[in-house]
């Protein structure tokens, strides 16, 4: 050790430089001290930034799991509600929705919001929309009219978000109608506020699908065109039809119009700009179909024609998957609990398809019968008496039964499904 003042070599005891005698003022090493002091205050600022950040992360959890239960909870309530506004549909055959209780095929009727509605006939070239109330396979209070179409015919009608889109022809009784003019009207449900949405010029025929109306229209003979009209009345031309297609094995079933094509079924998106064919089913199964086929889906049910049918013109019914391309045999003569004449599928609801079959006493009765496609069995609903020309179709748990008598009586019966 050495003195500051003379530099002389003192010992590291000494208290006073025995050269100069100055006093012996030991080092203190601040810079060290002061290293240490900043290294502790910085891990303490990193503590406090570990801190303020799991507080955050714990905020953004708790953030997290109030938004998760809020959805849950507002999913629930809206589920329920849905559930209680569906209160009077979850009574047909289970929870289904509006549009999964009607028929496929249904023209005059349809179930909607606990009402069944329907076209009456009320003379030649003269009908109504009437409609009933109806509760858990029972009618409830006395039928309503809902709507008359003044110098048109009501030819079909569809119902959506509580408006109803009615396709009607004109027979030129009103000043500024011709003889084949042809609307479309809409009216809420209640029969209010009747305004026409679109005028054709020619005979048209319309299907609803999805929040549009297709319209078929022939503007002049023998030459057709889909035109797509909104809820609003904004109409938009979309394609013309092939000459070809029009014949009297045409279908239109949902979006698609249906036809034999040379040796195929060929089928039309009626929703798209263009005119596109697509191959429905494959020439080994349609060289059997023309004579008889419906629609559900993208199912086909047909007869076969190559049969003869036999004395009482038995016919096995089959069915046709359009999107695995197979076919099944799905009614036959020997599945019926009675015996009688021929057989036919009147309609399609779901996974049910209901057939009507004539009795043999030559008396006029029929016989329904609902197929369930499940489990391919045949069960007997009802009988009906048919001495008059009629038509039926399924609503829910109701068949609405329209027909006339030899003497040109008209009208419409409900009734429920079961016996």
């Amino acid at each position: 050790m050495r003195c500051r003042q003379c530099g002389a070599e003192i010992s590291e005891n000494a208290k006073f430089c025995g050269v100069c005698g100055k006093k012996v003022e030991k080092e203190v090493v601040q810079p060290q001290q002061e290293e240490k002091k900043n290294v502790k205050v910085e891990k303490n600022q990193n503590t406090g930034k570990k801190s303020k950040g799991g507080i955050a992360a714990l905020l953004i959890i708790l953030c997290i799991c109030v938004a998760i239960t809020g959805f849950i909870i507002g999913r629930k309530k809206e589920t329920a509600s849905s559930d209680s506004g569906n209160s009077v549909i979850s009574k047909i055959k289970g929870e289904k929705k509006e549009e999964d209780i009607n028929g496929a095929w249904n023209e005059f009727s349809q179930y909607y919001k606990g009402y069944v509605y329907y076209i009456k006939q009320l003379a030649l070239d003269e009908n109504e929309l009437y409609r009933q109330k109806v509760d858990g396979g029972e009618l409830v209070g006395d039928e309503e009219e809902v709507w008359y179409a003044p110098y048109s015919e009501i030819r079909s009608f569809y119902i959506y978000n509580d408006q109803i889109y009615f396709a009607c022809n004109c027979y030129g009784e009103s000043e500024d109608s011709s003889e084949y003019e042809w609307d479309i009207y809409t009216v809420n449900c209640n029969g209010d506020d009747s305004e026409i949405l679109y005028h054709a010029q020619n005979y048209a025929t319309m299907r609803m699908y999805g929040e549009n109306l297709y319209c078929l229209v022939e503007p002049d003979e023998g030459n057709y065109y889909i035109e797509k009209v909104t809820t609003k009345g904004e109409a938009t031309k979309m394609f013309d039809v092939p000459e070809e297609y029009m014949n009297m094995y045409m279908r239109w079933y949902g979006k698609y119009l249906y036809s034999p094509d040379g040796d195929e079924i060929t089928r039309i998106d009626v929703t798209k700009q263009k005119c596109v064919k697509e191959v429905a089913v494959k020439k080994e199964v349609a060289e059997n179909i023309v004579d008889d086929y419906m629609v559900s889906g993208n199912k086909i049910y047909y007869t076969d024609a190559s049969q003869d049918g036999g004395e009482y013109g038995y016919r096995n019914w089959y069915e046709y998957n359009m999107d695995t391309k197979k076919e099944r045999e799905i009614l036959k003569e020997d599945m019926f609990p009675y015996s009688g004449d021929s057989f036919y599928i009147e309609n399609c609801v779901g996974d049910n398809l209901y057939v009507v079959r004539s009795d043999s006493d030559g008396a006029g009765g029929q016989k329904m019968y609902r197929l369930n496609l499940k489990d391919n069995k045949l069960t007997f609903i009802r009988s009906r008496d048919t001495e008059y020309s009629d038509e039926w179709e399924v609503c829910g748990e109701y068949i609405v039964n329209r027909w006339e008598n030899d003497d040109g009586e008209t009208g419409v019966t409900i009734f429920p499904m079961e016996e």
